[in-house]
């Protein structure tokens, strides 16, 4: 049975914000950080857009997810992706269709 993305962030040991609309989570004692990658958000050489300063999509999930980089970052913690197909991939927000479950990035 596939798992969802709350089931993973489990797996990995961290902990969203607020489950309904984070797009990242993470645990600052193992100092690990796991974010939402789409699919289609993927660029050359294996690298993701999971941030974008020209979003017109700003709500909470979108300040979460940058205060969660800029301290993954900051503090070296850990990065780790898990890979959504979005339903509609021009939709603000996205909804998630499937997640691949089956590894991290």
């Amino acid at each position: 049975m596939a798992k969802n993305r709350s089931q993973l962030f489990e797996d990995l040991d961290v902990k969203p914000k607020n489950p309904y609309w984070a797009w990242c989570a993470k645990n600052d004692t193992i100092k690990r950080a796991v974010f939402t990658l789409w699919e289609d958000l993927e660029i050359l050489d294996d690298k993701w857009l999971i941030h974008d300063e020209n979003s017109t999509y700003k709500k909470k999930g979108y300040f979460d997810q940058k205060r969660v980089l800029e301290l993954a970052i900051q503090d070296d913690f850990e990065t780790l992706g898990i890979i959504n197909v979005a339903e509609d991939i021009n939709a603000a927000p996205r909804k998630i269709k499937e997640i691949k479950d089956d590894f991290v990035f």
